[in-house]
């Protein structure tokens, strides 16, 4: 009786470990899982919708949402899904325009429109050739030229012909930014406020305002002494590109960058020089829409 009771408790003992037994799954090649039900049509139109809105002014339509949100179920909302949506948004023409409309024309307080440019042209050109003004003449050629570049680079930023950079040196020289920030030491401040993110330090300052004033001085270990040599130098230096992406940032997340953002952002900008680049990247995180 007793060696009954004892087999009867070894073969459950047995038959417990062998339950515990850890099982090893085979992977079959090939056999890949299916879209993450998870990540329900709600998240998938929330992203979409945010993408286009923000970048372009207006919601996707039909066939794009269509397009949009395929890819991201057949491909379970991976990072790399966001970045193509981000990537055919940002080459649309829409992007853009509504790039210039953010960057531009709100840092001019939305204080001139493109009828107001062709206007403040026509007048220039009128008292040029009025000779009641010919003291003025240069001062007037000087303020006409500023005012057609602007004019001009706009046209090209929106075909592709120029960068954020220029596009930016070139708004800012204009009497429409001197207007709101005047004087010198005004027009240094409120320059490195908006693209440096920061208020600049008393030797930039310095340097800076010389420069601008007409005086030769060193900015960044570069010899200057106008308007024209401080723009040039004040937006090829690194912090411009830090500034870019702390910019970036407040707009498309609504926070600082942390420290390893910043620095693996900024140096990504500064080796591709590709505006479009930084905000897929950003805007294909789960941050973007709060996941």
């Amino acid at each position: 009786m007793k060696n009954t009771q004892f087999l009867i408790f070894s073969v459950a003992v047995a038959l417990f470990i062998s339950s515990c037994t850890k099982q090893e799954l085979e992977l079959v090649k090939g056999n890949n899982p299916p879209p993450d039900s998870t990540q329900s049509s709600s998240v998938r139109r929330e992203f979409i919708d945010k993408t286009f809105i923000i970048l372009t002014g207006r919601e996707a339509d039909n066939n794009e949402f269509n397009w949009a949100d395929s890819l991201l179920l057949t491909e379970n909302f991976t990072k790399e899904s966001k970045v193509t949506i981000a990537e055919y948004v940002t080459a649309l023409p829409e992007f853009l325009s509504n790039e210039y409309q953010q960057n531009i024309i709100n840092q001019l307080d939305g204080a001139v429109n493109d009828m107001d440019i062709t206007n403040d042209i026509a007048l220039y050109s009128s008292l040029l050739m009025d000779n009641a003004y010919a003291f003025f003449h240069s001062i007037l050629l000087y303020e006409k030229n500023r005012l057609v570049a602007f004019q001009t680079a706009k046209t090209k930023f929106l075909n592709g012909e120029i960068g954020w950079s220029e596009l930016y040196r070139t708004t800012i020289n204009t009497n429409y930014f001197d207007d709101l920030n005047m004087g010198s030491l005004n027009y240094v401040i409120a320059t490195y406020q908006l693209f440096y993110q920061r208020n600049p330090i008393e030797s930039e300052i310095d340097a800076s305002v010389a420069m601008i004033d007409g005086l030769n001085n060193v900015l960044y270990a570069i010899n200057g002494s106008s308007k024209d040599d401080f723009l040039i130098i004040f937006f090829e230096q690194p912090a411009y590109y830090e500034g870019q992406v702390r910019i970036l940032f407040n707009r498309l997340l609504l926070r600082n960058p942390t420290t390893e953002e910043q620095s693996y952002y900024t140096n990504l900008y500064l080796q591709s020089q590709n505006h479009r680049l930084i905000i897929s990247k950003i805007v294909s995180t789960n941050e973007f829409i709060q996941l």
